[in-house]
């Protein structure tokens, strides 16, 4: 259990590539839980409509740049879910590679409000002392339960590309 509350598990993962189905955000998204929950459902919608929904769906929320470091204007982020690789964009829908490599995982069930204490769990306390470094890519969430909202408790999971010291 972590000082807020969470119990996080944190650990290295190697994957392949996968690929996301997503729309784009520029501007302020932290806190706003209300723009992410629109934002998925603009994406499940045109999923729903191409069959594409399927019992291992994972929604993802991808994070071109550092919201500690970035003007809040200026920040961007991609929101979406996973599909196979021959699916095309179409309908202001596009599709982005995931790249296959080893990530920095953690995972646990938190509120909405808790997403940033998480990030600075990882980022902040495990990172620097784990014997790995930030790799190349973006970081991004996965949410296992799509039918839940964001709005109360979840099961998320926090990813962060690394590579070893």
């Amino acid at each position: 259990m972590t000082e807020n509350g969470m119990n996080l598990d944190i650990g290295i993962r190697e994957v392949p590539a996968r690929f996301l189905a997503c729309v784009h955000h520029v501007g302020p998204f932290v806190g706003n839980s209300m723009l992410f929950e629109g934002l998925f459902a603009r994406v499940l919608g045109w999923a729903g409509a191409r069959g594409l929904i399927h019992p291992i769906l994972e929604r993802i929320a991808l994070f071109h740049n550092d919201p500690e470091l970035t003007p809040p204007e200026e920040l961007r982020m991609s929101v979406g879910i996973t599909v196979p690789q021959d699916v095309l964009p179409e309908d202001g829908v596009d599709i982005l590679e995931i790249p296959a490599g080893a990530y920095a995982v953690a995972s646990g069930v938190v509120r909405f409000d808790q997403h940033n204490a998480a990030w600075w769990e990882l980022m902040g306390e495990w990172l620097p002392h784990s014997g790995w470094k930030l790799g190349e890519g973006a970081n991004f969430e996965v949410i296992r339960n799509v039918s839940s909202t964001l709005l109360g408790s979840h099961h998320i999971e926090l990813w962060v590309p690394v590579q070893a010291r």
